[in-house]
C-alpha cells in the first residue's frame, strides 16, 4: 500500500481485515482508514470475531459481497491470504471456491480449477502459518 501511495496509484485495491478485537487488534487503523479516504484503498471490509455476541469472520465479510467479489475476480483481481494457516486460510479459501461456484454457476470442482488457474498466474497467493 505504501509503494501504490508513493506512485499515486489508486482504486481496486480491496481489504478484508480480520481480527478478535476491533479496539486493540486493529493494526494500522489510521494508515487503512487514510488509505481508504485519499483513494490508494478501494473498499475495506472489517470482521472482529470477539467484539460481538456473533462471530464475524472474514469469510462472513466475502460471502456477503460475494457478486461484488466475483466481479473482481473476473476483471482480473488478485488475491493475499495472510495468517492462520489451519481454520482462517482453509475457511477463506473454502468461502472463495463457494462465492466462485455460486456467482460463476460452476460446479466444486470448476470452481477449484478456476483457484488453481489464479494460483499459476500469481493471483492468488497465500502467506500463512
Amino acid at each position: 500500500m505504501q509503494e501504490r501511495e508513493e506512485l499515486g496509484l489508486s482504486g481496486n485495491t480491496w481489504l478484508f481485515f480480520g481480527e478478535q478485537y476491533f479496539t486493540t487488534d486493529f493494526l494500522y487503523q489510521t494508515e487503512w482508514q487514510a488509505w481508504l479516504k485519499d483513494e490508494t484503498l478501494a473498499k475495506l471490509d472489517l470482521a472482529f470475531s470477539r467484539d460481538t455476541e456473533e462471530k464475524i469472520y472474514v469469510q462472513h465479510r466475502i460471502a456477503q459481497q460475494s457478486e461484488l467479489f466475483y466481479q473482481w475476480l473476473q476483471d482480473g483481481a488478485a488475491i493475499y491470504v495472510c495468517g492462520d494457516e489451519k481454520h482462517m486460510a482453509k475457511d477463506v479459501h473454502d468461502t472463495i471456491r463457494s462465492v466462485i461456484e455460486q456467482e460463476g454457476d460452476m460446479s466444486e470442482a470448476d470452481a477449484e480449477a478456476y483457484l488453481t488457474q489464479m494460483k499459476q498466474e500469481k493471483r492468488y497467493q497465500r502467506d500463512v502459518y
